[in-house]
């Protein structure tokens, strides 16, 4: 299991303000929130970091077209910043029924698919998703993806890969998590640890996910980076802080 990409819920700002685009930017994402899916309902705009991705969703309806129910509820709510943690798997029946198996709620397997153009064009994408519900203490989900082939995700560009900044190595989500909380994530990541930093996962590729307690919700994404120029920048946008190491 790996980190796949970030789901996160933005203000206009970040799809249209120069200063705020140039910011993200200067860190060393190239940027383009013009590129991406557009429907009546929604605007995506993507951060590429090598094989992850940072997807950054604005409703252009209340209803939000065919976007996520619950993300639109809470979009429409104004809640901004983090909204999922999508991660990869190879097995995606083989998770859903080990975690049925834990009475864990689990939404079935299901292909994703968008429509545009008053409903009469359609678009299915090669994967497959299915979500655990929102935490109680942190408003978020998990859910897990599994992809037909690989090759058809998408050109991934532009991408960090071209500054040397080659993926995204750890991602620390810190909030109210409550006992409830821990115990679901425990049955999720069965290989996790409590330690000082927190409830710790180690994921493929050297990936490290932490969750950790604290009074506000925030999210630290640590990318792998290479380059000098680079190193040590950040960039903060609603609850999430993007940070080169």
């Amino acid at each position: 299991m790996k980190i796949d990409h970030l789901v996160l819920n933005i203000s206009r700002k970040y799809q249209q303000d120069s200063k705020e685009i140039k910011a993200i930017q200067n860190a060393g994402f190239p940027y383009k929130p013009d590129m991406g899916i557009r429907t009546k309902g929604f605007k995506v705009s993507n951060i590429w970091i090598g094989n992850e991705y940072l997807e950054l969703v604005r409703l252009l309806l209340p209803s939000g077209g065919t976007w996520k129910k619950e993300w639109v509820d809470a979009y429409n709510l104004g809640h901004r910043g983090l909204m999922c943690l999508m991660l990869d798997t190879d097995n995606l029946d083989a998770e859903y029924k080990r975690l049925s198996s834990l009475y864990v709620p689990m939404t079935k397997p299901e292909t994703v698919r968008y429509k545009w153009f008053l409903n009469l064009l359609s678009k299915t994408m090669p994967w497959r998703n299915s979500y655990i519900p929102v935490f109680f203490g942190v408003p978020m989900q998990i859910g897990f993806q599994e992809t037909k082939d690989a090759s058809q995700k998408g050109s991934m560009t532009p991408n960090s890969r071209d500054n040397s900044i080659r993926g995204i190595k750890k991602v620390v989500v810190e909030g109210g998590f409550t006992e409830g909380d821990l115990k679901m994530l425990a049955q999720l990541f069965p290989e996790g640890k409590q330690e000082t930093e927190g409830f710790t996962v180690k994921l493929e590729n050297n990936q490290t996910l932490v969750f950790r307690y604290n009074k506000e919700y925030h999210v630290t994404i640590v990318t792998d980076c290479k380059n000098a120029e680079f190193e040590k920048k950040y960039v903060s946008f609603e609850n999430v802080t993007l940070r080169n190491s």
